[in-house]
């Protein structure tokens, strides 16, 4: 797969920029012919940022085709542009040229503080000869991604009112070794609208206005100002869809292979891959068991109007939730918690108007309340029983080839068609609803006799423990044992010394589930299990590290032991008297442990590489070895615990 997810914006912007201008002419004489064939993108450096590692593994279908008779085309995410080119420049319509270079298979495109490096593809090698047999990974994958914390790490200001931000990805898998991946953003808007309300009302505070005076500066209300917002920032170019080949073979698939392949796993009904700078990706079986949401307009629903405070509250959404389950039953129902962000925009912008009305300020209104505006709406909030707008309804369902029929108590039935991560339907008293996935079965349960995180917690030192969960990472294999770092969907293990063959070892890859028995041990503050022996057990999942840097220096660090954790912004330190940025533990420098400090907010702490999960040939060990004081940098790592937190970094990116 050549698409990164986070580069989508960036390369959107790149082809609306190639669009706009600067690409044009008429076909010329005087052309090299050693120059024609079809190009790939491999090399992006935009306004001095150079994104050229990201398209390695990205999902941009990009490719240049130059022909012998001065005419070419460039083709990004499925748009052609005409040009035509001589030995210097290409050209599109306008006629002002672009300069570029050419070097054994290499062309450079340089426009300003635009470079595109584009390599000759070897047409002769075509994509490697199939069985034609059927494969188990046949068929549709379904799933989602979060792509909040690329935005956040984008917008500073809007991250600490943003949740979730969810893409829905479909995955056809198809017999012949093509596949076809398509990417759908209409599940981001409705948490983003919400982010986004919550962004204006805390700008508003902050200035000492109030949301009626910001409408009034705007001409328009903020609901509008927000959908504005949105549609000028067209999320449909996250709407993607790209096709390639795949191969598979004994629990690996590998998209695209070579230079940019992207290598993922599955076990039966789970299919992860990991993009690097962004995270996981995983994906099920495609099935309608699972569960959808929609959003509806709440005074439709009812019914209800109020001629004095309809006006304020018409457009409020809740959310419709589907639950299909593999047992043939489902239920529908309201959840009346979603409201809530439009119920307080409601009444915000009642009593506003209300003040306003009867020339009243916010001060005025304090002092004869004994309470601001906001807290007034809050503890309105705080007495509504939203249970009661929770309506719900059951029933049992058929579905057979993409249709679906629910038969609800009053044996009323509502029909539709589902493929992948779409279902629409005609729903009694809610019209025509288009529900999008929200999520498959829970792909991270616990099978039967299983510890859950919390029982293994309170569970007494030295008692026998019984856990499933998903290898995150593991140390060198030694003398028929392993030490595994691994966690659940709700805390880390540190599973010591555990008794595997080599053979076995291979396979604990990144993802890989296991049950493990053994005994609940610490050691100098780290909880382990020792003792230990395992067996595989089918799923798959890989966790996106979580970012603990505010919790550096306080207690609740502790709960997050064992599980995969980031560090952001983080300046290097000298270690010790010598100034040096790092230390190895043993004299020789070579074979041991690697440490160095790092500082946040005026304190200090103490990393480690630990040399038998990142030996001195891995990256993480070279990055540590180069750098330098007052770096600033991200990490990334296993949260180890002695004597207090010991992080076992895996990572290292300097800013």
């Amino acid at each position: 797969m050549k698409k990164l997810l986070s580069c989508i914006l960036v390369l959107a912007l790149f082809l609306s920029l190639s669009l706009a201008g600067g690409w044009s002419g008429k076909a010329l004489a005087d052309t090299p012919q050693d120059r024609v064939g079809t190009y790939e993108l491999t090399g992006l450096i935009m306004d001095g940022e150079d994104y050229s590692e990201l398209i390695k593994t990205a999902m941009l279908e990009a490719s240049l085709i130059v022909n012998a008779d001065g005419t070419a085309v460039l083709v990004m995410d499925g748009e052609d542009l005409a040009l035509t080119w001589n030995e210097k420049n290409f050209m599109a319509d306008d006629g002002i040229p672009v300069t570029y270079t050419f070097e054994d298979g290499v062309l450079v495109l340089i426009e300003n503080d635009m470079t595109m490096t584009f390599t000759k593809v070897d047409e002769a090698a075509g994509p490697a000869e199939r069985s034609g047999e059927p494969q188990d990974i046949a068929g549709l994958w379904v799933g989602t991604v979060d792509l909040v914390d690329f935005v956040a790490e984008a917008d500073g200001d809007l991250a600490p009112f943003l949740t979730s931000l969810p893409m829905a990805v479909v995955m056809e898998m198809r017999e012949d070794g093509t596949y076809t991946i398509s990417l759908d953003t209409a599940l981001v808007i409705p948490p983003l609208r919400e982010s986004l309300y919550a962004y204006v009302e805390d700008l508003c505070v902050q200035n000492g206005i109030t949301v009626a005076q910001l409408e009034e500066s705007y001409g328009e209300s903020l609901d509008k100002v927000i959908e504005d917002a949105i549609q000028d920032m067209d999320l449909s170019k996250g709407n993607q869809t790209v096709n390639g080949v795949y191969e598979e073979s004994g629990g690996k698939v590998i998209w695209d292979k070579g230079p940019n392949e992207t290598v993922g796993l599955y076990t039966g009904d789970t299919l992860v891959f990991t993009i690097p700078d962004f995270g996981e990706v995983l994906l099920t079986r495609g099935t309608v068991v699972g569960t959808w949401i929609s959003t509806v307009d709440l005074m439709e629903v009812l019914g209800e109007e109020s001629d004095e405070m309809g006006q304020y509250f018409s457009g409020l959404q809740v959310d419709l939730i589907l639950d299909i389950r593999s047992d043939g039953t489902f239920t529908l129902s309201l959840d009346g918690e979603s409201m809530i962000p439009g119920m307080k925009r409601g009444m915000r912008a009642y009593l506003e108007a209300y003040m306003e009305e009867n020339g009243i300020t916010a001060e005025q209104l304090e002092s004869i309340t004994g309470q601001s505006v906001d807290d007034l709406i809050s503890e309105a909030i705080a007495e509504m029983d939203t249970e009661d707008l929770n309506k719900s309804l059951s029933g049992t369902y058929t579905e057979e080839n993409g249709q679906i029929v629910l038969t609800s108590e009053n044996e009323k039935n509502d029909k539709g068609s589902w493929s992948g991560s779409k279902l629409d339907m005609e729903v009694e008293d809610y019209g025509n609803v288009s529900f999008i996935r929200a999520s498959n079965e829970d792909y991270l349960a616990k099978g039967e006799g299983v510890m859950s995180y919390a029982e293994f917690a309170a569970a007494e030192l030295d008692s026998p423990v019984v856990i499933e969960a998903y290898v995150q990472g593991h140390q060198s294999w030694w003398n028929d044992a392993v030490t595994v770092y691994a966690q659940d969907a709700d805390g880390g293990y540190f599973i010591y010394n555990m008794a595997c063959s080599e053979e076995d070892a291979a396979l604990l890859v990144p993802g890989q589930k296991i049950r493990v028995t053994g005994y609940k041990s610490e050691w100098s503050g780290e909880v382990e299990i020792v003792d230990a022996s395992f067996e595989f057990v089918l799923g798959s999942y890989i966790f996106r590290p979580v970012n603990v840097t505010s919790l550096l220096d306080k207690d609740e660090l502790v709960e997050f032991q064992n599980q995969k954790v980031s560090f952001k912004g983080m300046t290097v330190e000298p270690y010790d008297a010598s100034g040096a940025a790092f230390a190895y533990k043993d004299p020789d420098g070579k074979t041991d442990d690697l440490y160095f400090k790092v500082s946040k907010d005026g304190k200090t702490y103490e990393f480690c590489v630990e040399f038998y999960l990142c030996g001195k040939d891995t990256a993480v060990y070279k990055a540590v070895e180069a750098l330098n004081v007052g770096d600033v940098v991200d990490l990334e790592g296993f949260l180890y615990w002695y004597n207090g937190a010991n992080p076992h970094i895996t990572s290292v990116t300097v800013r």
